[in-house]
């Protein structure tokens, strides 16, 4: 599995923090965080978007990494894995909410945003809980994939109505507005990099094989128009183009991921079958996809 490291040297926006402590270095990159003060008169929304973004992102690689898991592959690095993307959700939910000095998260006290963070914290308990039990068992059945696969929808529409509203918040009282749009689409793509991978993977399970077909190209769709409005720009969706060409250049790198990728998840879109070959290269090329839209994201928030 394709290690990713995202801790560089450097002070100011474009600065990683190195609060990793226990967690497994793969896992900066759900990080990727700029040091900031929480005492600021003023959030930073770009940053917050960016990491309330990164929620759904993890949410994905959780539920990605408990089907690698049950596929018995790479199982002991899935469960590193899974168990520090568990951590950082966890952690990251709390931050949003109270503020996390480590995360640059200063608490939030806006009503609108806090109904949607309430949202998703009623509904995070039980995917928690399934998280805990499977690392504590270092297994995963399909009684609880199947317990995920109903937990995980409303969950990631909570977390998507909560990115919205600090969008929403951004746009009122801030220069960078549009720039807050253009990371919450671009975090989106972090997201769908891993829920694509993990509709391909519950296919290759053979886990509700056609609804998954069916998800699985509505993912890649998505993903792809996603890519084209950043490439483009999307003036009527608030959606400006490349401000940079460092910008074009990394988002032609995510282009070019893609385009190895897309062939994999068109194939099992369409047929419904997989062969470990293709478990591994999607399980790779996932990856490679995930680390170079989170470093668009990273040079958006750093403007």
């Amino acid at each position: 599995m394709a290690m990713i490291e995202f801790i560089s040297s450097g002070t100011g926006k474009s600065a990683r923090l190195g609060f990793l402590y226990a967690l497994p270095r793969v896992v900066a990159l759900a990080i990727a965080l700029a040091p900031m003060s929480v005492s600021a008169v003023e959030i930073d929304y770009d940053h917050t978007v960016n990491i309330a973004g990164n929620q759904s992102m993890l949410l994905e690689k959780m539920s990605k990494e408990m089907v690698l898991i049950a596929l018995e592959i790479d199982k002991e690095e899935n469960l590193k894995l899974i168990n520090a993307s568990h951590r950082l959700f966890d952690r990251t939910l709390w931050g949003l909410r109270d503020g996390d000095e480590g995360l640059g998260l200063h608490p939030t006290t806006m009503p609108e945003i806090l109904e949607k963070l309430d949202m998703v914290e009623n509904l995070w308990p039980p995917f928690d809980d399934a998280i805990r039990v499977s690392i504590q068992n270092r297994r995963v059945t399909r009684d609880q994939l199947d317990a995920l696969a109903e937990v995980n929808p409303p969950l990631l529409e909570a977390i998507s109505q909560s990115v919205n509203a600090y969008v929403d918040e951004a746009t009122k009282g801030q220069l960078h507005s549009l720039l807050a749009v253009a990371i919450d689409v671009s975090s989106q793509q972090r997201m769908l990099s891993q829920k694509m991978a993990k509709e391909f993977f519950l296919v290759a399970y053979q886990h509700g094989v056609e609804q998954n077909k069916t998800r699985l190209k509505q993912t890649a769709d998505q993903f792809e128009f996603n890519l084209n409005a950043l490439l483009k720009g999307d003036l009527q969706n608030r959606l400006i183009p490349p401000p940079t060409s460092e910008i074009r250049t990394q988002l032609v790198s995510i282009q070019k991921h893609w385009e190895i990728l897309r062939p994999l998840i068109q194939s099992a879109a369409e047929t419904g079958e997989t062969n470990r070959k293709a478990v591994a290269q999607v399980e790779k090329q996932s990856l490679l996809l995930l680390e170079a839209a989170n470093k668009a994201v990273l040079m958006y928030e750093a403007l």
